[in-house]
Parts: structure tokens; C-alpha cells; sequence
């Protein structure tokens, strides 16, 4: 009997030290520190945030501002591929007028003039111009309607050339100026127009009138502003 109680005294002993030895290493293996598992997975989780030392390496430049025009910047010029848009133009011009047949003013073959064109509103040639320019030494008017066509409209480069009538004006006549048929001319002329910076031109036209008194030659240089 007494064997009997020993035997199960050691058994059970033993079965004590088996189930600490189990729950030991269980708890153990539950203990591992963060540090030692997997590091979470940008993008895995969208509530997933970095850690911050990740964050702090970030660098946030500074967002520059434009300095200048913003409008000239976008409309900057370029001759290699603008377009005129353009549908009507005003221009200033000055130069001179030779009378190589002017029966009034024989002493007086050159003489200087100031001016203005206007090109009335139209998509493509031909276009229609009217204008008018005094002779600074004469006190002479000249008045026009001509008929223009240009050659590359739409280009930087628009060298053009015109056709139509024109009346000089003299101003002893008054009014009868303009119902004497001798006052007016056959005017033909042509000319270079040139893009300086949109809407801006510069312009160069050489003009012959010629009448059954007079013979006009103009050479003018003028600045022609599109709109």
C-alpha cells in the first residue's frame, strides 16, 4: 500500500513539472517585443501612418512666385510660329512726297508729309483701306480708297501691295477740289509689313499716284497697331 502511494506521489510530481515547463515557454513567445515583428507595409492599410522618424526626413520646398507680366509671358512673341489674328489695323505713318508733275509747286519737287491708314475690318484679303496725309510744305491733303492684298497674312512677314484712287487736295479750290477730275489719281503701291511685338507693326511702303496734272511719288515709314 505504502508503494502504491509513493508511485502516484511521484507521478503527480511529475506532471507538475511538465505544465510549468509549457506555460513558460508560451509565455515567453507571447512577450516578443514590437520591435522584433514585422514593420507595417506603406500602402498595406490606408490608417497605417508612418513612423515619424520616416516623416521627418521629408523636405517642402518653398513654392516660387512669378515675377514680371503674366500676361507678356503668355503671349510671349515667337516670329517662327505666330499667327495675326488680327482683322483691322490702324497706322501713323510720315515721309516724303516727290512732284515729279506737280505744275503748282515746280520749286518745291520734295517735301515732307505726316499720315494715317486704317484697314477696315476684314478676315482675309483682299482688304480695304482708306487713309489720308498732308505735305507739310504745300499744305496739300491727299485722301485715298484703295484695294490691299496681302501676301502671308497670317505670318510675322506681310509684305502686301494696293490698287485704287486718290485725291489731292488743294486747298486754294475749297470744296471744288473734290468735283475737279483733274485732282484725282491712279494710285498704286506697295509695301513691307513687319511683326515688332504683337499687336505692333512696323511698315514700309513706297506709293506712285499719277494724274493728268500731277505725278506723286511717297516713300513713308510708319507703326501700325492691330486690333
Amino acid at each position: 500500500m505504502n508503494f502504491l502511494i509513493s508511485t502516484l506521489v511521484l507521478l503527480t510530481r511529475l506532471v507538475s513539472l511538465v505544465s510549468g515547463s509549457v506555460f513558460l515557454s508560451f509565455e515567453s513567445a507571447s512577450a516578443a517585443t514590437h520591435s522584433e515583428g514585422p514593420a507595417p507595409k506603406r500602402g498595406d492599410d490606408p490608417d497605417v501612418v508612418a513612423p515619424p522618424e520616416k516623416l521627418e526626413n521629408i523636405s517642402v520646398s518653398p513654392v516660387k512666385q512669378f515675377q514680371g507680366d503674366i500676361d507678356a509671358f503668355v503671349t510671349k512673341y515667337n516670329r517662327n510660329d505666330f499667327f495675326y489674328p488680327y482683322r483691322q489695323e490702324l497706322i501713323w505713318h510720315a515721309g516724303i512726297v516727290i512732284g515729279f508733275k506737280d505744275s503748282s509747286n515746280s520749286s518745291n519737287i520734295i517735301n515732307p508729309l505726316l499720315g494715317f491708314d486704317y484697314i477696315l475690318p476684314r478676315e482675309f484679303s483682299p482688304k480695304y483701306e482708306t487713309g489720308a496725309d498732308l505735305s507739310l510744305m504745300t499744305a496739300r491733303g491727299h485722301f485715298w480708297f484703295v484695294r490691299r492684298r496681302i501676301i502671308n497674312e497670317k505670318g510675322s512677314f506681310r509684305p502686301y501691295y494696293s490698287y485704287g484712287l486718290m485725291h489731292n487736295f488743294v486747298p486754294d479750290q475749297r470744296l471744288a477740289s473734290f468735283s475737279n477730275s483733274e485732282n484725282y489719281l491712279v494710285r498704286v503701291a506697295a509695301g513691307l509689313e513687319n511683326i515688332m511685338q504683337p499687336p505692333k507693326s512696323a511698315i514700309v511702303e513706297l506709293v506712285l499716284a499719277v494724274g493728268q496734272n500731277d505725278m506723286l511719288m511717297m516713300f513713308t515709314y510708319g507703326a501700325s497697331w492691330g486690333f
